[in-house]
């Protein structure tokens, strides 16, 4: 099951972080691969949901992101079962000397065939995911977080 984890550290305070973090939708802002997002059911909670679109390949995806745990201001799951895939997604946020450190750890479940190129969805994972740290990283330092 390939997987992906970083860290940033950002002069947003924890909370504020967690705030934008939480509320899924956000992610169309610094995420290069969400090409649309949008709440379906509720402020961040737990059971809260998101449609995210996603860029895969030559074409486009929609994923139904759920909260499935919820511990303000440190830590939300999200998972999103699509048709390739199961995605789980934890942000995990800590106070940092100066603002917060951002843990970001994404996994992907594969489904049928998808399962025999796992180590090509494991290096595109990994370039997604730098795309979108770096993409979170400018997003948190602008003043309104």
């Amino acid at each position: 099951m390939p997987s992906y984890t970083a860290e940033l550290t950002t002069v947003a305070p924890p909370e504020s972080a967690f705030a934008y973090l939480a509320q899924f939708d956000n992610t169309v802002h610094w995420d290069p691969g969400v090409v649309a997002a949008s709440p379906v059911a509720g402020p961040p909670a737990l059971g809260a949901k998101f449609d995210l679109t996603l860029q895969l390949g030559g074409g486009t995806e929609v994923l139904r992101y759920e909260i499935v745990e919820y511990d303000p201001p440190h830590r939300v799951v999200l998972v999103a079962d699509g048709r390739r895939f199961v995605s789980h997604d934890e942000i995990v946020v800590r106070p940092a000397e100066a603002g917060a450190r951002i843990t970001y750890t994404a996994r992907l479940d594969l489904k049928g065939l998808m399962k025999i190129g796992a180590p090509f969805v494991a290096r595109a994972l990994r370039h997604a995911g730098d795309a979108a740290v770096a993409g979170l990283g400018r997003e948190l330092s602008r003043p309104a977080h």
